[in-house]
């Protein structure tokens, strides 16, 4: 929200700029002044409404608030003409600053907007100060009812539309929370500015307490982007799990690799896991690349109760990986005198864990010629296909790639992971 000696400085300022002229024979006083009155420079009064003016302003300035409140009744009861009112208010305006009297000073701020009477360059500041002055009053339909007024008169405010998101998010209309939320957000980054990660945690919370997973997911994306964090790339990359076709089987690997290539800082079961996952995929090189730093760091050995099978792990990777690769050529051979789609896409993915990114774009891309292929089946190869062609240099095909995904395998989720880490949002 605005900052809070905002007000005060206004109000303070009040009683130091514009002068009152009183008619008749009073107009010979000193000057009684205060900022705002009018849009003139310097505004007759008449006697009746001068005098009792005169004398609460000084008791205002005396800090004698109560005094000065009486002398104003009896100021507005003789007050006839708008400007007299004006003036009347201007005061009370300042003594309820003063005093924290927000409920006063809201309803008197709307009297001044309403009587026409406020200077145009003034207006606006005042919009913007009433949501503020209602909050502080408690009156929290008020203060959104006005933060919505001045963005529809003025245009995107930042602390404003945060400020209506949060309100919301606190009164649980979930649906209003991420509307706000997702207009702060946009407004920022039209702006050239970079929004706080609390905004996208209220976009994120409110989405996902109304039960919208794909708005949940869509504030976390952008939340990434800007706030990489382990947190948000883990649940990006389990989010497929949420569609009606995953399997495991098929895409825990993948889950894996994009968490590894975000810079998720895995732990060593999760690492073990990976090349777990690898070896039954019969990659074994895509195995020994996780298990060697993991050798090199200790973190092999650092449960006596599977040092010995960890050790194993590792010795048979590294046999299988030098068998694989004195056997490649031979193995693609085969494979593409085949007509198996599936035949070949295993040999495209044991290419690439062995560093031929382009022998695994061209055999993938045969492999997705062949009939047979189920559509989950085929999302994962494309998918796969895509990091073949972004290891390979070929960030636009990749790219492509991944965008042409669809289905709800879970396939579609881990592209679109891969679409944020080389830049697409």
């Amino acid at each position: 929200m605005l900052n809070r000696s905002a007000v005060f400085k206004r109000s303070t300022a009040l009683l130091t700029v514009a002068g009152i002229m009183l008619m008749g024979s009073l107009s010979g006083l000193d000057a009684t002044s205060f900022a705002h009155a009018a849009p003139a420079a310097q505004v007759k009064v008449s006697r009746e409404v001068g005098e009792p003016l005169k004398a609460a302003t000084e008791l205002a300035q005396s800090k004698d608030y109560k005094g000065a409140l009486a002398k104003l009744d009896v100021a507005a009861a003789k007050a006839s003409t708008p400007a007299e009112k004006y003036q009347v208010s201007t005061v009370r305006r300042y003594i309820y600053a003063q005093t924290k009297d927000y409920a006063k000073l809201a309803e008197t701020l709307e009297g001044q907007l309403t009587s026409g009477m406020m200077p145009e360059g003034e207006v606006k500041t005042v919009r913007k100060e009433l949501a503020q002055i209602y909050d502080r009053s408690g009156n929290t339909a008020q203060a959104v009812k006005a933060a919505k007024t001045y963005i529809s008169n003025y245009g995107h405010d930042a602390d404003l539309s945060i400020y209506i998101a949060a309100k919301a998010l606190d009164t649980k209309d979930y649906k209003s929370a991420s509307e706000w939320a997702g207009k702060a957000i946009d407004g920022e980054l039209k702006a050239g500015r970079t929004p706080p990660e609390t905004w996208y945690k209220i976009a994120m919370k409110a989405s996902y307490e109304n039960g919208d997973l794909p708005g949940y997911y869509d504030a976390m994306e952008k939340a990434v982007i800007r706030y990489p964090s382990d947190t948000y790339w883990r649940a990006l990359a389990a989010r497929g799990r949420t569609q009606q076709g995953y399997s495991i089987e098929r895409l825990e690997l993948d889950e894996l690799r994009l968490m590894s290539a975000a810079g998720v800082k895995l732990t060593p079961d999760e690492k073990l896991g990976m090349a777990e996952a690898a070896f039954e995929r019969e990659l074994s090189a895509e195995a020994l690349a996780t298990l060697l730093p993991m050798s090199k760091n200790g973190e092999l050995e650092a449960d006596p109760a599977k040092t010995a099978r960890n050790l194993r792990l590792l010795s048979k990777a590294q046999a299988d990986t030098d068998a694989d690769r004195a056997a490649i050529s031979t193995i693609v051979a085969e494979a593409t005198k085949k007509n198996d789609g599936l035949a070949i896409a295993n040999v495209a993915e044991l290419s690439l864990s062995l560093g031929d990114a382009k022998g695994a774009v061209t055999l993938y891309q045969t492999a997705l010629t062949k009939a047979g292929l189920d559509p989950a089946t085929a999302n994962a190869l494309r998918l796969r296909l895509g990091i073949a062609q972004y290891r390979s240099g070929d960030v636009a095909g990749a790219k492509k790639t991944w965008s042409s995904i669809k289905g709800t395998d879970g396939a579609q989720e881990l592209a679109r992971g891969w679409l944020l880490i080389v830049g697409k949002g």
